[in-house]
């Protein structure tokens, strides 16, 4: 007789089990999407700071020319003043 009831409490417990099975596979799926989703984001960061080293350096570059080219230009107009 208790197995009998043991059994039909079991039964009654099974469908919390399957309810409460269903969620910690929602959870488990909606973190899947969100580390995904922080991976997808964080590469498209990592690029665009990447991209912006690359242009830095470029004006980097550009402005030591300049520099240069001011220099250079400064020595002339004082030469001719002379």
């Amino acid at each position: 007789m208790k197995k009998i009831i043991r059994l039909i409490l079991q039964l009654l417990k099974f469908p919390k089990v399957i309810e409460l099975q269903m969620k910690l596979n929602t959870a488990e799926l909606k973190i899947e999407i969100l580390e995904e989703t922080i991976k997808d984001e964080l590469y498209t960061t990592f690029m665009k700071r990447l991209a912006d080293a690359n242009d830095s350096t470029k004006i980097k570059k550009e402005n030591r020319n300049l520099r240069l080219k001011v220099k250079t230009l400064k020595s002339l107009i004082k030469d001719d003043k002379e």
